[in-house]
C-alpha cells in the first residue's frame, strides 16, 4: 500500500506542474521551444515514475523512520525559504547556502559543504546569467 500511495502523490504533484506549465501564457518567446518545455518535461518524471511504483509495488515497503521524515521536512523548508530569500539576499549568497545547506543535510562536512555552496553558486551563476544571458536576482548585496 505504501508504494501505491506514493505513486498516487508522484503523479498528483507531477501532473500538477506539467498542467501548470503547458496553461502558462507567455507574450514573447525568449528561447526557440519557448519557456514551457523544461517545466512541462521536469513534471513529466514524477508522473512516470508515480506510475511505475504504483502499478508495480514491492512487497513489504515500509514508510521511512522518523529521522528520515524530519530530513524530508527540513530540505522542503530550506527550500521554501531560498524561495522566500532568493530575491531579497540575491542569487549567488542564497543558493550558496540551499546548496551547502543541502549537502549538510545528506551528512557533509561543514569545509566541503561551504565549498560545495560556493563553487556549485558559482558554477551556476555563470551558466545561468553569462552563460545563456538571463538576469538573476542581485539582491541587497548586488
Amino acid at each position: 500500500m505504501t508504494d501505491r500511495v506514493v505513486g498516487a502523490l508522484l503523479v498528483l504533484v507531477g501532473g500538477a506542474a506539467v498542467f501548470l506549465a503547458v496553461s502558462w501564457e507567455v507574450r514573447f518567446a525568449g528561447d526557440p521551444v519557448g519557456p514551457r518545455a523544461f517545466p512541462a518535461f521536469a513534471g513529466s518524471a514524477p508522473v512516470l515514475c508515480g506510475a511505475a511504483i504504483g502499478f508495480a509495488p514491492r512487497e513489504g515497503a515500509r514508510w521511512p523512520g522518523l529521522r528520515c521524515l524530519l530530513l524530508l521536512v527540513a530540505a522542503v523548508a530550506w527550500l521554501a525559504a531560498y524561495a522566500a530569500t532568493l530575491r531579497l539576499l540575491g542569487f549567488l549568497p542564497t543558493t550558496a547556502a540551499v546548496l551547502a545547506g543541502g549537502a549538510l543535510l545528506f551528512g557533509a562536512r561543514l569545509i566541503a559543504a561551504a565549498a560545495y555552496g560556493i563553487l556549485g553558486s558559482v558554477a551556476l551563476w555563470a551558466l545561468i546569467d553569462r552563460g545563456r544571458d538571463i538576469p538573476l536576482p542581485r539582491g541587497v548585496i548586488g
